[in-house]
């Protein structure tokens, strides 16, 4: 995570030499970095705070794929105008109108839901973790299970974004 300092450089909302200046009046007065942001007349409040704000939105498919040319711009654009706005089911469209294939699809939905994307071509099955989980569970729910720790597990799986379908395996499985 970022510390306060870098994300008022990254955001541009402040400069080195005013950020040095405001930590210089917090070691002479005792006064808290955060309480002098607040009070510093070269930033507005209302910039900040949607500064803030925006930190916490995720991309969405459609922003991802724009920004990593997975489609070209125009075919985005020319989807959004066919539905009267973006399609809920981009990628599964983009799949079925084969303008990506799966892999694609999957790096992007990983982005999207800052998951790590496992490449399983050359992927060693851990055996023991294999065998000691019930084979019915893992086809209804479609993973495969990649690492245990002492009370969690890392699942590899088909459908990450369902939270239903976690919730009740981690229910079933008695893990968080």
């Amino acid at each position: 995570m970022e510390t306060l300092k870098q994300f008022l450089l990254n955001k541009k909302l402040l400069d080195e030499p005013t950020i040095s200046r405001i930590e210089q009046h917090s070691i002479k007065t005792g006064k808290s970095f955060t309480s002098l942001i607040y009070e510093e007349p070269a930033i507005e409040t209302s910039r900040l705070k949607k500064a803030y704000i925006q930190s916490f939105k995720k991309k969405t498919f459609y922003e991802i794929a724009k920004e990593k040319g997975v489609v070209p711009f125009e075919l985005l654009q020319n989807l959004e105008t066919e539905f009267g706005g973006i399609p809920p089911n981009l990628g599964t469209l983009l799949v079925e109108r084969k303008h990506i294939n799966e892999e694609e699809y999957a790096r992007t939905l990983a982005i999207e839901l800052s998951l790590d994307y496992v490449d399983l071509t050359h992927y060693q099955v851990d055996d023991a973790l294999f065998n000691s989980i019930d084979l019915v569970l893992m086809r209804k729910y479609w993973f495969i299970p990649d690492k245990k720790f002492d009370r969690e597990i890392v699942l590899i799986m088909a459908n990450p974004g369902n939270v239903d379908e976690i919730e009740e395996l981690e229910v079933r499985l008695g893990l968080p």
